[in-house]
């Protein structure tokens, strides 16, 4: 009977220890599966703030570059106390191709009611050769003002073989 005990005894102990690895390896199943899903949700976690980065730097550079590009707009246009400026820009262009200018006009237009900017008008005769001409008119179309020139006329000098120029030009003021 001794036996018999005995050998039940060392059965209950080999079923508890088997029922205590099925639970430990549950556990230990289970406890992996919410470690990989936690794992997985701090990739994804990760992931987004990456993406998140990514897109603030990018956000970043594009307003750096906008800054750049509306510092060289505000650039283009110029201020009252600018206008001295401007008009011997003008005159130098002018000298600097060679025209015989005279800068017949100036004059500021009223600010409108709708308008943002007030308008310089400036109106310029000049003499020169048809190549100095044209290269003063390119000169003032690809300057670094956003001036415009509104109105252009070209007539053969009648004593010689220069040109004449009679040109309005227009120019935002701040």
């Amino acid at each position: 009977m001794k036996n018999k005990t005995l050998k039940t005894f060392f059965l209950w102990i080999l079923a508890l220890t088997f029922i205590g690895a099925v639970i430990l390896w549950g556990y230990l199943l289970f406890e992996t599966y919410s470690l990989k899903t936690e794992i997985n949700s701090i990739k994804s976690e990760i992931s987004a703030t990456a993406g998140r980065e990514l897109y603030l730097n990018s956000v970043k550079n594009l307003l750096r570059d906008m800054d750049d590009k509306l510092k060289s707009i505000k650039d283009r246009f110029i201020t009252e106390d600018k206008i001295p400026v401007f008009i011997e820009f003008l005159e130098d262009e002018a000298s600097l191709h060679g025209i015989k200018a005279d800068l017949s006009s100036i004059a500021i237009d009223p600010l409108s009611k709708n308008a943002t900017f007030r308008i310089l008008r400036v109106h310029i005769n000049g003499l020169g050769s048809w190549e100095e001409l044209i290269s003063f008119v390119h000169s003032l179309d690809t300057m670094k003002y956003a001036a415009r020139i509104e109105k252009i006329n070209f007539s053969k000098s009648a004593k010689d073989s220069d040109w004449n120029v009679s040109m309005d030009i227009s120019q935002n003021i701040k």
